[in-house]
């Protein structure tokens, strides 16, 4: 049996300094099984990490694709992955996707580092554009990006995760929270293998990617999900991209520690799902 390390989405307690307003109960977790289920999701997929483990990621355009950049990252030894071995796998469903593509080239958040003990304050800087060896045309629409919307609004959110990662699952009604910080919070349900999900917003009946999941939390004794706001560092990506300044992924050695920050990091949690072959069996 393989050994599964979990590694990448935070798990954080915060202290709730003030009461947060009363909301419609969130929905539950609905597995999207068959293609009906899925149309007008096919722009969310898995993204695979050089064979080992995977996130979620969203194309918000014909060759674009965004998720968390510590999912580029190898938590156990802190060694960058390089974009050759990503392989986006757009409506991912037991077996079958809806596009296939490789990825030429990455950028991430400029204020991005893997090795800041401070998990917490990475969360607005966990960002990562990834631009696709080839277009993505046909059936699958892109999601775009737009600003997210203010607490009490209600979002959805598309993920895979340890316990459904051959096709994901949509909670069409979680809601963001007052801000407590740099980052979005909402009530969304994300477990291992989410980092990387699109939080939507529908607006006049299209979808829109307000956020992407970095972080799992507790406020108080609530469960959260925090995300980086997108309206200021998307464009600021592919304009990296587009320059020809992607950014190198530099193996910065370490790995996830315990942060010196006033929350109490919790263990055991992830976002990037990574496999790990077994040890040798001894005679």
């Amino acid at each position: 049996m393989r050994n599964v390390l979990m590694s990448g989405l935070l798990a954080l307690s915060m202290a709730a300094a003030t009461p947060a307003p009363a909301l419609p109960p969130d929905s539950g977790l609905q597995p999207l099984e068959t293609m009906a289920a899925l149309r007008g999701l096919e722009a969310v997929g898995r993204l695979e990490i050089g064979g080992r483990g995977f996130c979620t990621a969203t194309l918000i355009s014909e060759s674009e694709v965004l998720t968390a950049a510590h999912c580029l990252f190898d938590p156990a030894d802190g060694m960058a992955v390089a974009p050759e071995a990503l392989i986006f796998r757009a409506g991912l469903r037991h077996g079958r996707a809806a596009a296939e593509r490789g990825v030429r080239a990455v950028a991430i958040h400029r204020d991005y580092d893997f090795r800041d003990e401070d998990r917490l304050r990475r969360v607005a800087s966990d960002v990562a554009l990834l631009s696709l060896d080839r277009p993505v045309r046909g059936p699958v629409r892109p999601l775009p990006t737009l600003r997210a919307p203010g607490a009490g609004a209600a979002v959805h959110v598309v993920s895979y995760a340890h316990d459904r990662a051959e096709a994901p699952a949509l909670q069409a009604r979680c809601h963001v929270l007052p801000a407590r910080g740099p980052h979005l919070t909402t009530s969304c349900d994300v477990d291992y293998g989410a980092s990387g999900a699109p939080i939507l917003v529908e607006q006049g009946g299209v979808r829109f990617v307000a956020s992407v999941v970095s972080a799992k939390a507790a406020l108080g004794t609530r469960p959260v999900a925090l995300g980086a706001q997108l309206d200021i560092v998307v464009p600021m990506l592919r304009a990296e991209l587009s320059r020809g300044h992607a950014r190198q992924l530099a193996a910065p050695g370490g790995s996830e520690r315990d942060a010196p920050v006033p929350v109490r990091l919790m263990q055991g949690t992830s976002g990037a799902r990574f496999l790990r072959p077994p040890p040798p069996k001894t005679p």
